[in-house]
């Protein structure tokens, strides 16, 4: 999908090469008033810079929520350890509190 969308760029700044005022567009046949978009007229190579940072700043991201979601797993799995230690603990404690109670009958 980027692909296409980065072709049709780069055909749109072909295209807008051609263009000239007041004659018509050789895709729509419409006439031109404006110039088009300083983006469009871009060099191929400035676009493709600017989809590289683009990618490149799109994979840092990603790569920090990944971090991010990655420690909050750990933080969860710490918690459920310490939760798993304080149950056995409890049952431990209930466990003799029971048996003392059976020793004493």
């Amino acid at each position: 999908m980027q692909r296409s969308e980065e072709y049709f760029s780069n055909a749109a700044a072909e295209l807008s090469k051609r263009l000239t005022d007041g004659k018509p567009c050789p895709v729509a046949a419409a006439s031109i008033i404006t110039p088009a978009s300083a983006r469009a007229t871009a060099a191929p190579g400035t676009l493709y810079s600017g989809s590289k940072r683009a990618y490149k700043e799109a994979r840092e991201a990603q790569d920090k929520a990944s971090a991010a979601a990655q420690g909050a797993l750990s933080a969860k799995m710490l918690l459920r350890q310490r939760d798993a230690a304080r149950l056995r603990q409890k049952s431990s404690l209930t466990m003799r509190r029971q048996s003392t109670a059976r020793s004493r009958v």
